[in-house]
C-alpha cells in the first residue's frame, strides 16, 4: 500500500507548477536543514570546548591537591542528585606497602598495578572503593575514560611517589553543558527563522512582479492581438520564451494576412463571373419556356448559383472586416439597426409566413460606439440565419434590453434548434452541422463573422435553448458607450467599457 504523500512534497509535485511555492518550500526547507546543521556543529564544537576548559580545570586541580599533605580522600556518589559542570570526584590513596597484599579494588581494575617499596610514613591500605573507580598506579599523568556505577566518567590520573591522586567528572554532565552552550547559540536563529521565510516570501513576491505583470498583459488580450510582448522589464530566464512567443505572433499575423489576402482576391476574382452567371440565368428563364424554368434541374441550377453569390459576399465580408482596424466610433443607435436589418429582412420572413416581432425592454437610447455597418452585419446575420432555419409558419422573437452598461440582444426562433454539444461548431468557419438541411442556402460563416465582430466590439456572443419558442436563443452581449463631450470635430468621443466578469 503506498504512502501519502506529504503536502509539502505535494506541492513540489509535477503536477504543482507553481514555481513560487517551490521556491519558498525549498528555501524554508533548506533553512530547517542548515538549522539542524549548525545545531550539530554548534554541539561539537561547543563539547570540545567544554572538555578542553574542563579537562584544563580538573589538572590543574589535581597539581594543586599534590602541593598538599592530604594522602587519603574518598569521594562520595549519590545516586538521586543532579551534578553539573562545577561537580567532580575527588579520589587520593597511598601506595600499598611492599609485601602486603594489593587490596581487591585494585585487583578489579583493567590494568594490574605494579608493587613499590614505601616508606614507613605511607599507609599501608587503602580505603574500600565501592564504585571501583581507581584506577591502578599509572607510570604518568593521563586522561582516561571509564564506565563504572556511577556512569561514563572522564578521569585524570596523576601519579606522586607516595600516592595516587584522581579526579573524575561525569561526562553527561559535559554533555549537558554543551548542547546549552548550543541551544544557546540557535536560539536567535530558530527565532529569526519565521521573519525569515517571511522576508523570503515578500522578496520572491517582488521578484515575481514582471512575471504577474506579464500574466496580466496576456490575460487582457483580445483573441486577435498579436502585437509583440514588451520584454523590456523581464527576467532573463523568461525572455528567450517570451522572444519566441513574439518570433510565433509575428509569423501568425503573417499567415493571417496571407489567408486574409486570399479570401478578399478570391473573392473578388469570383463575383464578377458568378454575377454574370446569376444574369444568364435570369435571362434564360424569361426567354425559355416555363416547363423547362420549372424544371427540378433548373432549380438546382439557380440554388446552386444563389449559394455560390452568398458565400463569395461572405468571404467578402469576413475579409473586410479582418482587415478593418480597431479605431473610436461615433454613437449608433441600435434600435434603429435592428428595425432596419427586419426591415431588408421582412420579405424573406414573409415567403416562409414566419411571424417576426422586436421587443425593447430598455427605456433609455442603446447607444453603441460601434461602426453601423459592423453592427449591421452581426444583426443581419443573425436574424438571416433564424429565418433560414425556421420552418414555415414558425416565429421568431428578437427583444433589446440593458443593464448595469451593457447592452442584449437576444434573437430565439421556433426551429429544430441546436444540441448543446454542436454549440462550440456553431462559430467555426465553413462548418455547418450535419442535421442542417442542405438545400438551406448558407456557407458556414455567417455566425463566424458575427463572433469575430462581436469580439472586435469587445462583447459576448452565447448560445442556449430557447424557453419559449423552443429553437435555437442567440444572445450577443455589447458595451455601452458613454461619451465625452463634443470635441473639435463635432462628434462625440466614446469612452468603451470592459465586461465584468
Amino acid at each position: 500500500m503506498p504512502l501519502p504523500a506529504l503536502p509539502a512534497l505535494a506541492l513540489l509535485s509535477p503536477q504543482h507548477r507553481s514555481l513560487r511555492q517551490k521556491l519558498l518550500i525549498s528555501l524554508t526547507a533548506f533553512s530547517v536543514v542548515l538549522l539542524v546543521l549548525l545545531g550539530y556543529s554548534a554541539y561539537r564544537i561547543a563539547l570540545e570546548e567544554t572538555q578542553e576548559i574542563l579537562d584544563k580545570q580538573i589538572k590543574e586541580m589535581a597539581y594543586f591537591l599534590a602541593e598538599t599533605s592530604i594522602e587519603h580522600l574518598d569521594s562520595a556518589f549519590r545516586p538521586n542528585h543532579r551534578y553539573d559542570e562545577t561537580d567532580v570526584f575527588i579520589d587520593i590513596w597511598t601506595y600499598p606497602i611492599a609485601g602486603n597484599t594489593i587490596p581487591p579494588s585494585i585487583q578489579t581494575a583493567s590494568i594490574q598495578a605494579p608493587t613499590t617499596q614505601a616508606s614507613s610514613s605511607q599507609k599501608s591500605v587503602p580505603k574500600e572503593d565501592p564504585d571501583h573507580i581507581r584506577l591502578p598506579r599509572l607510570a604518568q599523568p593521563r586522561f582516561q575514560r571509564i564506565h563504572s556505577s556511577r556512569g561514563e566518567l572522564k578521569v585524570f590520573v596523576l601519579p606522586l611517589t607516595d600516592r595516587q591522586i584522581q579526579i573524575s567528572q561525569q561526562l553527561k554532565v559535559r554533555r549537558h553543558l554543551a548542547q546549552e552552550l548550543a541551544l544557546n547559540m540557535l536560539v536567535p536563529y530558530v527565532v529569526l527563522v519565521p521573519f525569515l521565510v517571511l522576508g523570503l516570501g515578500l522578496l520572491i513576491r517582488r521578484l515575481f512582479r514582471p512575471v504577474d505583470a506579464l500574466q496580466v498583459a496576456i490575460a487582457s488580450r483580445s483573441h486577435g492581438d498579436l502585437t509583440p510582448i514588451d520584454t523590456r522589464h523581464l527576467p532573463l530566464e523568461i525572455k528567450p520564451a517570451i522572444d519566441e512567443f513574439n518570433q510565433l505572433f509575428a509569423r501568425i499575423e503573417q499567415a493571417q494576412q496571407q489567408q486574409q489576402q486570399f479570401i478578399a482576391d478570391a473573392a473578388h476574382e469570383l463575383r464578377s463571373p458568378i454575377t454574370a452567371l446569376n444574369l444568364q440565368l435570369k435571362v434564360l428563364q424569361k426567354t425559355l419556356p416555363p416547363e423547362v424554368t420549372q424544371d427540378r434541374n433548373f432549380s438546382r441550377l439557380q440554388q446552386g448559383l444563389q449559394r455560390m453569390q452568398h458565400l463569395v459576399l461572405q468571404m467578402m465580408t469576413l475579409a473586410h472586416q479582418a482587415a478593418q482596424p480597431v479605431s473610436p466610433q461615433p454613437p449608433t443607435d441600435l434600435a434603429a439597426q435592428v428595425h432596419f436589418v427586419i426591415e431588408q429582412l421582412m420579405l424573406s420572413a414573409r415567403k416562409k409566413n414566419i411571424e417576426l416581432g422586436m421587443e425593447n425592454n430598455s427605456a433609455d437610447p442603446l447607444q453603441l460606439a460601434a461602426d453601423p455597418a459592423q453592427l449591421q452585419s452581426i444583426l443581419f446575420n443573425i436574424v438571416d440565419n433564424a429565418i433560414k432555419y425556421t420552418p414555415i409558419g414558425g416565429e421568431i422573437a428578437i427583444r433589446l434590453s440593458s443593464a448595469a452598461q451593457w447592452v442584449y440582444f437576444v434573437v430565439e426562433d421556433s426551429g429544430p434548434g441546436v444540441a448543446v454539444a454542436d454549440y462550440a461548431k456553431l462559430t467555426e468557419r465553413f462548418v455547418r452541422l450535419p442535421q442542417v438541411n442542405q438545400d438551406i442556402v448558407g456557407s458556414g460563416l455567417g455566425l463566424a463573422i458575427v463572433h469575430d465582430a462581436v469580439q472586435q466590439l469587445g462583447g459576448t456572443l452565447e448560445f442556449d435553448q430557447a424557453d419559449h419558442l423552443g429553437g435555437l436563443l442567440v444572445k450577443v452581449s455589447l458595451p455601452l458607450g458613454t461619451f465625452d463631450a463634443i470635441g473639435d470635430s463635432g462628434q462625440a468621443s466614446p469612452v468603451l467599457h470592459t465586461r465584468p466578469d
